[in-house]
C-alpha cells in the first residue's frame, strides 16, 4: 500500500514540475480539460501523504512504549552451545561464562542494583566519573555510592512493624540498677527543675455555671506542668520522647490526689499516659500527642515563639545531639532525610511519594505512565550527598536548628558561619535543662528522670527505631576504614562538630556532678560483664578529647 502512494504521489509531482519547452506550456495551457482532474487529485494526495504519516507515527508510538513496559529479553547466561562438526569451548570462553554466570548471581541478589543506575567510582576517596546499573563489590566504590544500600534499608525498615504497643524487650538495659540505686529516694515533682507550670485562669462562664465536677477539671488543667523538646533528626529524638511522655504523666499525676504510679482520669496530662509510646501525630488511634511536653512531635524548634507566650518565657527545654559522622550516615539511611527520599521540600530532591511509586511500578511492572516517566528521577550518590556546598540543607543541621530557631532542612538566606556556633552555644545556656548526647543515651536518660522528679524504669531506655540491616554495619564499618571520606564528611559537619563536642564536654560534667558517671562504689549493680563494660565505655568517652 505504501509502494502505491509513493508511486502515485511521484507521478503527479513530476507531471508539474516548473520549467519545460515552449511547446509543452503551450499544451499543458491548451489542456484545461485536464485541470479539474488535477485540482481534485491534489487534494486527494494530501490527505493520502497525512494518513500515512498518521499510520508510521500511530505503529511507532506503539512500538516505543511497547519496548518502554516490556522486560528486556533475559540473556542467556551460562550457556555454551557447539553446533555438529564445532569443536569444543576454549578456555577462554569456559572462563568467560564463568564469569557471566557470577555476574548474573551477584544481579539476582541485589536486584535494587540493576533497578537503580549510579555512579561507579574511578579513584578511591575520588569523585565519580562513569554509570553501571550494578554496584561493585569493593569496599571503596560501596561507601561512594551506597544507593543500592540505601534502597535495601529504607524498604528493610518499610516492611518491619513498628507499633507503638510493641513490646521493648525483656532485656534488662544496662546500668539500670545503679540508676536507681542513684536515684533521690522521694522524688518531688511539684519542686522539679524540669518543669515549667503553665497556669490558666478559668473562663467566667464555667465559674457561674458552678458545676463541681467542671471547675475540679478546670482548675487542675490550669496548673499543667510542661517543659519544651527540641527534637533535632537522628539524633535518638524518638526514643527520648517515649521518656518524655511518661515523666510527663507522672509529674501531673502526682500532687493532685494521687502517687507516681496512679495516673488520674483528671490528669491534665492524660494524653501523654496512654497509650505508651514515642510522639506520633497521626490518624487514631495511632496518633500519640502530649501537650505537656511541648514540640514532642516534629523537627522545628519555635523556642522563639514559645518565648512569646505566657507562662512559657523560663520554660526549660530539652535536646538530645549526636556525632555528625554517625547522624550523616543515619540519616542516609533513613527515609525522608536524603536527596533521594525527601519529605521536606528541598530544593532539588527527590519526594519520598514519587520514589515509591516508582519502585513499586518498578517492582510490580503495574504503573506503564510511572515507569515510562522515571527516566527523570536522579540518584543522588553518597558522595554527592556529603558535599556541603550541593547540598547545604543536609549538614550542620544542630547549629542552625538552635543558632537561627530554623527548620533543620531549610535554605540558609546566609551561610552558617563560627558566629553561629557561638550563638548557638549560648541558647544551650541560657534555655535548655539538659542536652544530652546520643553516645550516652542511658546516662541522658538517667539524668532527665532526676531533674524531673520521676523514678526511671527499664522502658525509658529502649532503643527505638535502632534496628538495621546487615548491610548498613557494613556500609558503617568501610566508611570508618576511608579516611578521605570521614575527613570529608566532618568537614561538610564542622560546625555541628563543635558544637556537639560542647555538649559532650557539658553533659559530662552534670553527670559527674549527680554521681551518675562513676559508680565503682555501687559494687552491687556492677556485678555483671555487661554493666561494667557500660560504665567504663561512659567514662571514656567523657574523658576523650576528640568527637566525631
Amino acid at each position: 500500500a505504501h509502494g502505491r502512494w509513493a508511486r502515485t504521489i511521484r507521478s503527479m509531482v513530476t507531471s508539474r514540475r516548473p520549467g519545460g519547452s515552449a511547446a509543452s506550456k503551450g499544451a499543458a495551457r491548451s489542456s484545461s480539460a485536464s485541470r479539474p482532474k488535477r485540482r481534485v487529485c491534489l487534494p486527494l494526495a494530501c490527505a493520502a501523504v497525512a494518513a500515512t504519516v498518521l499510520y508510521v507515527l500511530v505503529h511507532l508510538d506503539r512500538r516505543t512504549l511497547q519496548a518502554i513496559t516490556e522486560d528486556p529479553p533475559e540473556p542467556r547466561v551460562g550457556v555454551v552451545t557447539t553446533r555438529a562438526g564445532d569443536t569444543e569451548p576454549s578456555e577462554d570462553e569456559v572462563a568467560t561464562v564463568a564469569e557471566e554466570k557470577a555476574a548474573a548471581e551477584r544481579r539476582r541478589r541485589q536486584p535494587e542494583a540493576v533497578l537503580l543506575r549510579s555512579p561507579s567510582p574511578s579513584v578511591p576517596g575520588g569523585p565519580p566519573n562513569a554509570t553501571t546499573t550494578t554496584i561493585p563489590d569493593a569496599r571503596t566504590s560501596v561507601i561512594l555510592d551506597g544507593v543500592a544500600q540505601q534502597l535495601a534499608e529504607i524498604l528493610g525498615l518499610a516492611a518491619q512493624p513498628l507499633s507503638k504497643d510493641e513490646p521493648r524487650g525483656s532485656r534488662r538495659p544496662p546500668l539500670y540498677g545503679c540508676f536507681v540505686a542513684r536515684a533521690p529516694e522521694r522524688p518531688a515533682p511539684q519542686s522539679a527543675p524540669l518543669w515549667t507550670t503553665l497556669v490558666r485562669t478559668p473562663t467566667s462562664a464555667a465559674k457561674g455555671r458552678g458545676d463541681n465536677a467542671t471547675t475540679s477539671a478546670l482548675a487542675v488543667d490550669a496548673q499543667r506542668r510542661v517543659a519544651i523538646f527540641v527534637h533535632a533528626p537522628k539524633c535518638g529524638g524518638t526514643a527520648l520522647t517515649a521518656a518524655l511522655r511518661r515523666f510527663a504523666c507522672v509529674a501531673n499525676g502526682v500532687g493532685f490526689g494521687g502517687d507516681s504510679g496512679h495516673y488520674l482520669a483528671t490528669n491534665p496530662a492524660q494524653e501523654c499516659c496512654e497509650p505508651p509510646g514515642f510522639c506520633q501525630r497521626a490518624r487514631p488511634p495511632s496518633e500519640r500527642l502530649c501537650r505537656a511536653i511541648l514540640g514532642c512531635h516534629g523537627h522545628n524548634p519555635q523556642l522563639r515563639l514559645y518565648a512569646r507566650r505566657p507562662g512559657l518565657r523560663g520554660a526549660r527545654v530539652v535536646t538530645m545531639l549526636r556525632a555528625p559522622l554517625s547522624r550523616v550516615v543515619s540519616a542516609w539511611f533513613y527515609r525522608c532525610h536524603s536527596p533521594n527520599w525527601d519529605c521536606f521540600d528541598v530544593p532539588g530532591a527527590t519526594p519520598w511519594a514519587l520514589r515509591m511509586r516508582v519502585v513499586r511500578a518498578r517492582t510490580t511492572r503495574a504503573d506503564a505512565d510511572v515507569l515510562a516517566g522515571s527516566t527523570g528521577l536522579r540518584n543522588v550518590s553518597f558522595f554527592e550527598y556529603v558535599d556541603a556546598a550541593r547540598w547545604p540543607q543536609y549538614h550542620n543541621i544542630m547549629t542552625r536548628m538552635l543558632a537561627r530557631d530554623a527548620f533543620p532542612y531549610s535554605t540558609d538566606r546566609e551561610a552558617l558561619t563560627e558566629a553561629d556556633v557561638a550563638v548557638a552555644i549560648a541558647t544551650l545556656d541560657a534555655k535548655f535543662a539538659v542536652v544530652g548526647v546520643f553516645e550516652l543515651f542511658d546516662h541522658t536518660v538517667a539524668l532527665l528522670a532526676r531533674l524531673a522528679g520521676v523514678p526511671v524504669r527499664e522502658e525509658d531506655f529502649a532503643r527505638l527505631r535502632a534496628r538495621h540491616s546487615a548491610g548498613y554495619a557494613e556500609f558503617l564499618d568501610a566508611l570508618r576504614a576511608n579516611q578521605g571520606m570521614v575527613r570529608r564528611i566532618l568537614d561538610a559537619n564542622a560546625l555541628d562538630r563543635r558544637l556537639h563536642d560542647y555538649a559532650r564536654r557539658r553533659l559530662c560534667g552534670e553527670l559527674d556532678d549527680a554521681r551518675l558517671l562513676d559508680l565503682d562504689d555501687l559494687a552491687d549493680c556492677l556485678e555483671s560483664g555487661e554493666d561494667r563494660q557500660a560504665a567504663d565505655r561512659a567514662r571514656a568517652y567523657c574523658a576523650d578529647s576528640v568527637s566525631l
